[in-house]
């Protein structure tokens, strides 16, 4: 997808107040990226999804606690489909929403270069990415068809092993190079906010592209959608309740 559409976040004083405050700073970055992945959905959804909000953090939460060996790109599709079989069976959209924030969770999981890290970056870098979320970057590349979408996807989670490999070695020599303090607030000019971004930007927009597929798999309603590439239908589904 070449053309990319730049979302600034506007200051924190005003958007992270979407944005549950958490003990755990990883869990309240990775809501925040769900958070903003729900604004940019077909309008249908992102009412329903709105409506059902606790469910999405709930099942983000589930997600969480899988075992990082265990989520690959297939154990994403698979749970990602479930969604849509949960929407062509019409059960309690509440569930429906709690799978999505499932998918979401194991995304986060799946996609996070700090899991395997040293003890620095496992501790440094959700510290850092929740101290410098108001100034992160959300890029969304706009939605294409599905068959577009759901090839693109493949690809894209299929080579997050490597990518996550790459950032994970990057971190740790930045780490190592600021004394391996988790503490430490790299300049917003450094690799780690980089990194940082790239995460979080991902996590929403991977987010996005998994819940559109589901959707638009279910033939789901898809107009009045935000970012809508040429070659994206007209689908109608009965709304669910």
């Amino acid at each position: 997808m070449r053309i990319l559409f730049l979302l600034l976040l506007i200051p924190s004083s005003i958007i992270l107040q979407a944005a549950p405050k958490e003990n755990d700073p990883g869990i309240r970055v990775r809501k925040y990226a769900a958070y903003k992945a729900h604004t940019i959905l077909p309008e249908t959804l992102r009412f329903l999804v709105k409506k059902h909000s606790k469910s999405l953090f709930y099942g983000l939460e589930r997600g969480l606690k899988a075992p990082p060996g265990k989520i690959t790109d297939a154990v994403i599709f698979r749970e990602a489909d479930k969604i849509t079989k949960m929407v062509n069976s019409r059960v309690h959209f509440g569930k429906v929403v709690a799978q999505m924030g499932f998918v979401t969770g194991l995304v986060a999981v799946y996609t996070d270069p700090s899991l395997a890290g040293t003890t620095a970056v496992r501790r440094g870098f959700p510290y850092y990415v929740n101290r410098k979320l108001n100034k992160c970057y959300f890029v969304f590349d706009g939605y294409q068809s599905l068959e577009v979408t759901t090839a693109w996807l493949r690809q894209e989670l299929a080579r997050v092993p490597q990518v996550r490999a790459d950032h994970q070695r990057l971190l740790e020599d930045r780490y190592s190079k600021a004394g391996n303090n988790p503490r430490h607030l790299f300049d917003e000019r450094d690799a780690v906010f980089g990194v940082g971004s790239i995460y979080f930007s991902n996590l929403a927009r991977y987010s996005a592209h998994l819940w559109y597929y589901a959707w638009g798999s279910a033939r789901g309603d898809v107009t009045r959608m935000p970012f809508k590439k040429k070659g994206v239908g007209r689908q109608h589904s009965t709304a669910p309740k």
